[in-house]
């Protein structure tokens, strides 16, 4: 059974994180307290193994390798939806072959 949670901010999304010990988290790039790099960056640190996805619509080059510097497993662009979101997910989660 998938559970989904959204939140709209860091400070939701690490208790969310520390609380649930997700298999996958799906970051957005931009959040209201925050970037979600950073995010990414601080749940490293709290918990190594985390699977993340930045979730972003545009990205630089130095941008993507500060994101996978930061412990992100794939940037996924927002044009990527529905069920190509959904086999990211799969694809970077416990039990694919990226993960």
């Amino acid at each position: 059974m998938a559970v989904v949670a959204t939140v709209d901010t860091c400070a939701a999304g690490l208790i969310a994180v520390r609380d649930h010990r997700p298999a996958v988290v799906v970051v957005d790039s931009r959040l209201a307290d925050g970037r979600g790099v950073e995010f990414c960056r601080r749940v490293r640190h709290e918990i190594p193994h985390m699977v993340m996805l930045l979730h972003t619509r545009l990205i630089t080059a130095a941008e993507e390798q500060e994101a996978l510097a930061a412990g992100v497993a794939a940037v996924v662009p927002k044009a990527i939806r529905g069920r190509a979101l959904v086999g990211a997910v799969r694809a970077h989660g416990p039990s694919g072959s990226a993960g």
